[in-house]
C-alpha cells in the first residue's frame, strides 16, 4: 500500500521519467475511476497548497479553458495587490487567474477585475468550487460588453480522488 500511495502522489516507478513531479502518463493508466471530494482534503490551504499546484500543472486548467497555458508568475504584483497566477495562452494573451475555496464572492470577483485591468490581461479566470448565480451573471455581462479578444472565464474546482481496483490510492498532485 505504501508504494501505491507514493506513486499516486507523483513518484513514477520509472526512475528516469519525472522524478518527484507528477507523472501523468503513469497516473492516467493507474486511475480506475474518479470521485468528487472536498477541495480542502487535497489542498488544505489555498495560497500555499492549491495555488502552487495549479501553477505547476497548467495543462489541467488549460484543458478546462480549451487552450495551452504557459506559467508566467505566482503572486504577480499589481500596485499594492497580488494576482494569484499569471499565464500566457497559446495566442500570447496574458491570463490572470484568481482562485478561491468555497463559493464565489464579491471580493474575489473584484480582485479578478482589478488584476486584469492592472495587467491588461486578455483572459480573466475565476477558479472556485461553486459559482453563485449573481457572479456568473456578472461575468456573462462583462463578456457581452467586452471586446471580442477578451474573455472572462469560470473554472470549476472539482478535485477528484483516485481509486484503483476499488482501493483508495492517494491524492493527485499533493506533495
Amino acid at each position: 500500500m505504501r508504494t501505491m500511495w507514493n506513486v499516486a502522489i507523483g513518484h513514477c516507478p520509472r526512475l528516469y521519467c519525472h522524478g518527484d513531479r507528477l507523472c501523468t502518463q503513469w497516473l492516467m493508466s493507474a486511475i480506475d475511476r474518479l470521485i468528487p471530494v472536498s477541495v480542502r482534503e487535497l489542498w488544505p490551504n489555498e495560497a500555499s497548497d492549491f495555488t502552487p499546484w495549479l501553477h505547476a500543472n497548467p495543462g489541467i486548467l488549460g484543458d478546462v479553458l480549451g487552450t495551452e497555458l504557459f506559467p508566467e508568475a505566482r503572486e504577480a504584483a499589481i500596485a499594492r495587490y497580488s494576482a494569484d497566477l499569471l499565464f500566457r495562452d497559446s495566442s500570447d494573451r496574458i491570463v490572470v487567474v484568481e482562485n478561491m475555496f468555497g463559493p464565489t464572492n464579491h471580493d474575489h470577483l473584484g480582485k479578478l477585475i482589478t488584476y486584469s485591468a492592472g495587467l491588461d490581461a486578455g483572459v480573466a479566470v475565476l477558479v472556485a468550487e461553486e459559482f453563485r448565480d449573481e457572479h456568473r451573471s456578472a461575468l456573462d455581462w462583462l463578456n457581452h460588453i467586452s471586446q471580442n479578444d477578451f474573455a472572462f472565464r469560470l473554472a470549476p474546482r472539482a478535485p477528484p480522488r483516485h481509486r484503483r481496483g476499488g482501493q483508495l490510492t492517494g491524492r493527485m498532485g499533493s506533495p
